[in-house]
C-alpha cells in the first residue's frame, strides 16, 4: 500500500510471461491476499514477473506500480 494511505478498495495486476503482458483491469475488491492469478497456472520452472497497483477511497487515480517481483515460480 502507498504510505499514508488507510485502505485498498481496488487492484490491478500485470503479469508478463513468455514476453506477453496481461493486466487484469481494475478489480474492485479490498482483497490483498489470495486474488485471483490472472492467466493459465504456472507449467514447472516458469518464471513470470507480476506488478500491483491499487485504489483508495481518497484517490481517483491508482498508485504506481509496484517493484517487480520476478521470484514467481514453480519449482
Amino acid at each position: 500500500m502507498p504510505a499514508g494511505t488507510g485502505r485498498q478498495v481496488s487492484y490491478e495486476l500485470e503479469l508478463e510471461r513468455r514476453g506477453g503482458i496481461r493486466r487484469t483491469g481494475r478489480v474492485d475488491s479490498a482483497e490483498q491476499v489470495l486474488v485471483p492469478w490472472p492467466g493459465a497456472p504456472l507449467t514447472s520452472r516458469e518464471r513470470a514477473t507480476v506488478r500491483v497497483r491499487v485504489w483508495t477511497p481518497d484517490a481517483a487515480d491508482p498508485s504506481e506500480w509496484s517493484t517487480p517481483c520476478d521470484r514467481c515460480a514453480v519449482e
